[in-house]
């Protein structure tokens, strides 16, 4: 009618007081994520996923440092200094466990939330470039993932790395590129690379190929330049405040690091690379559903190069240097466990979803029921071998964790000193100092007994370094709890 202003076509579904559905889907995935992550938080690691020991040992020796915060007002107790090199996730746990209480039902589901909040923010942050199905599909394809569901529940790094990852591609790839959104996308990735430093090759891949491929716009010029200000800024501030005031403690940070020799020869770097297909500790058929699909969705991209819009040719160029770089690391290192992929898995997942956006516009299809089903079809197809996986680790493995460390919290006295690589995942919830010794690295070494008052001792059978020193103490020593855990079983001895 004349004279009444009808609401333009454009106008947000919230402004007509609809709830965008574009945000509906990746909240349910996220929601769906973490209440089947959440409903498992407190059993055991399965067996055989990874040759390494790490999901008996990593989950305390990464919150041991937030931990000593949260009951003993500061971060250190030994030289176990690694919130220098993992802050962002030592911050959070801390405030976290401060609030919940400290023990690994807490700790996990923190990185359990972390997790989810990376595949809302992939799915809502991405809904326009690729469309809603599109990028639901994406956040499916992720979520549904084994090497997520498996490393996702427990108190790793690898998941806050993905969630800051996500946040870095959703501000540089958007439509409107300015030197804010650079900016929040190089403050995303300096915490991507604050939490663990190999994020750094991830980081510059994803930079780097976005500068390439669209240079000639002055806005992703701008952006890329914020991104690289911000970055430089975060680097800047962290060494004046942590790194050049504690040397010694980084220099400690840096040995306890697994060593990653780079290869001599031409013919040795072959090797490495050539061995990674059945050398990759299970890491390729764990994530082949999104490998498949995420090379499928680039050859797609590829074949459409010229129908993709400048935001979707952003998004085809940060997962191609993101994943490329971060592969390219992993095949070169000699030390590659499966964990190391999972911050990779996102550009496959999202590069499945733009090619499904591209194969919808390409075939004309504009009903969005079939669509919508298609989308649906392919995320359970994704996803469903990851998930069949996690019902079977989690139904084969017990719940012993939280009891044990409930029984060594009362067995063991405030202000004692407890000595073994299982010590800080052990005892994390008893008021005591826990201690890794690392005597060829030069890590809590020397005469724990004497300098530490270590008086408390887990093991699964060696007697530590300094036992000859105190031959009579170790000899009276008494078993007080053992435990199967880890490689072995585990004993808490004490001593006199």
């Amino acid at each position: 009618m004349a004279g009444r202003a009808s609401a333009p076509a454009c106008a947000p579904d919230a402004a007509r007081g609809r709830v965008d559905p574009g945000l509906v889907v990746p909240l349910l995935v996220a929601l769906a994520f973490l209440a089947l992550l959440a409903a498992s938080v407190g059993v055991d690691p399965a067996r055989g996923v990874t040759a390494s020991t790490s999901p008996y040992t990593d989950e305390g020796w990464n919150v041991v440092n937030a931990r000593n915060f949260v009951l003993f007002g500061h971060w250190s107790t030994d030289d176990w200094n690694m919130y220098l090199v993992n802050l962002p996730f030592s911050l959070l746990e801390a405030a976290w466990l401060a609030v919940t209480g400290v023990g690994i039902v807490q700790a996990r589901l923190l990185v359990i939330v972390a997790g989810a909040l990376g595949l809302a923010v992939l799915g809502g942050g991405l809904r326009r470039p690729l469309g809603i199905p599109g990028a639901a599909l994406a956040a499916a394809a992720l979520g549904g993932s084994a090497l997520l569901l498996y490393y996702g529940r427990l108190a790793y790094l690898e998941p806050l790395v993905m969630l800051w990852l996500i946040v870095a591609l959703v501000a540089l790839v958007g439509e409107r590129p300015s030197l804010g959104t650079g900016m929040v996308a190089g403050l995303a990735l300096a915490l991507a690379i604050a939490t663990k430093a190999s994020a750094g090759f991830a980081a510059g891949g994803m930079l780097v190929a976005v500068a390439v491929v669209e240079w000639r716009d002055a806005g992703v010029r701008r952006a890329v330049t914020g991104a690289v200000v911000a970055l430089l800024l975060a680097a800047l501030a962290w060494a004046v405040v942590f790194a050049l005031p504690q040397p010694a403690a980084l220099a400690t940070d840096l040995r306890i690091w697994a060593p990653e020799p780079l290869p001599h020869t031409l013919a040795e770097l072959l090797r490495r690379i050539t061995a990674y297909p059945t050398r990759s500790d299970g890491a390729i058929p764990l994530a082949l559903p999104l490998l498949v699909a995420g090379a499928a969705g680039l050859v797609v991209a590829i074949l459409r190069r010229a129908a993709l819009t400048p935001s979707q040719r952003r998004i085809a160029a940060a997962c191609v240097g993101w994943f490329a770089v971060g592969m390219g690391v992993l095949l070169v290192v000699p030390y590659r466990p499966n964990r190391y992929l999972v911050p990779l898995l996102p550009p496959l997942a999202v590069l499945a979803g733009l090619g499904f956006a591209r194969l919808v516009v390409w075939m004309d299809t504009r009903r969005r029921g079939p669509v919508a089903a298609a989308a649906c079809v392919l995320a359970v197809a994704l996803a469903a071998p990851g998930l069949a996986l996690q019902v079977g680790w989690v139904a084969s493995a017990p719940s012993t964790l939280p009891g044990v460390q409930a029984r060594i919290m009362a067995i063991v006295p405030p202000g004692a000193a407890i000595q073994g690589d299982l010590a800080p995942i052990l005892a994390m919830r008893a008021r005591a100092v826990t201690i890794v010794s690392r005597p060829a690295s030069q890590v809590n070494a020397g005469d724990l007994y004497a300098t530490r008052g270590v008086r408390w001792v887990l093991t699964t059978g060696p007697a530590p370094a300094w036992a000859p020193l105190h031959r009579a103490a170790w000899n009276a020593r008494t078993s007080v709890l053992c435990v199967s855990w880890g490689p072995g079983r585990t004993c808490l001895y004490r001593l006199p």
